[in-house]
């Protein structure tokens, strides 16, 4: 039996560190991103979410934000020279959380998240 892709959008798989932070508040958590897309992304984090809420979005820069103290060593992941990049990572993005699935009961990749990222009215 063949699985049927349901996704509207080509996937780029490649680890991206980001964090998130529940809509209209400061603290911020960090992730991994596994894969994204046009329309949103799965990533793996330490905090459990719930599906329906709103999150934001933003990429890490490992370089600078390691200095600053921002990023845990493990979430950033080294990029080889001459890599593809994938452009479907929007630079800050509000997200609905879809779905959260337990993974593990240890370590800094607890839970998996799919989001929907919420396009804005017109």
């Amino acid at each position: 039996m063949t699985e049927i892709n349901k996704r509207r959008h080509p996937r780029c798989s490649k680890d991206t560190s980001i964090t998130f932070v529940y809509f209209n508040q400061k603290k911020e958590y960090q992730a991994l991103s596994r894969n994204y897309c046009r329309s949103g992304m799965y990533f793996e984090t330490e905090k459990k979410l719930q599906p329906g809420l709103i999150i934001q979005i933003r990429p890490v820069d490992c370089a600078s934000d390691q200095q600053a103290g921002m990023a845990l060593p493990y979430y950033c992941t080294k990029v080889l020279p001459g890599e593809p990049s994938c452009l479907e990572l929007k630079t800050f993005v509000h997200a609905q959380v879809r779905r959260c699935t337990r993974i593990s009961d240890v370590g800094p990749y607890r839970y998996g998240i799919g989001v929907e990222y919420v396009s804005p009215a017109v």
